[in-house]
Formats: structure tokens, sequence, C-alpha cells
């Protein structure tokens, strides 16, 4: 059924499937500290790779680098080294993970 309806009194139960997702997602563009913020989130991607192990090496490098996504990260700085196989792996684990 679709259009406008009138209801009178009594009790309805109403149900519909959203047209659009309403749970926020990581994803590809999302920035190193906003990741780095999800402890839960930080180890599934230590298990693909160790990238992440970086940042808690240098506790500096978050506020440097933070705004960057871990392509970018990939891309322009030589002693982060990422395979796109383990990228392409991080950005589905990214896009089907949940913001808390």
């Amino acid at each position: 059924l679709f259009g406008r309806f009138e209801l009178t009194c009594g009790h309805y139960e109403i149900s519909y499937r959203p047209t659009k997702d309403y749970i926020e997602h990581y994803h590809a563009q999302t920035p190193i500290a906003e990741i780095l913020a999800d402890p839960a989130l930080v180890e599934q991607i230590r298990m693909i790779d160790p990238i992440v192990d970086f940042f808690e090496q240098d506790p500096n490098a978050k506020d440097i680098f933070g705004g960057q996504t871990l392509r970018q990260l990939a891309a322009n700085l030589p002693f982060i080294t990422i395979s796109e196989e383990h990228l392409e792996k991080i950005e589905k684990l990214l896009a089907e993970t949940s913001i808390p």
C-alpha cells in the first residue's frame, strides 16, 4: 500500500523498510583519527595489517596525520607500506562496520 491514509481510533502497528541506511558506517574516506578512536575496529584492522601500530608507536603521528585516510597515508608516506590487497580488505571491513 502506498499513499496517504486517514486512520480512525484504534491500535495500529505500522512497519516499513527504509529506503536508505540510517546506521552510519565507516568508509574508505574515514580519517585515521576516527578509526583509531574505535579500539575494536583497530584490533580487526591489525589482524589484516599492522599499519595501525605506527600510530601507537608514535603518539604525535595521530595529530600530524590523523586527517588522512589509510589510502592517502599509504600513497604519501614512504615508510608506511601496505599492499593493495590489504587496503581493499580494510576498506571492505570499514564499510561493514557501524560507527558506535
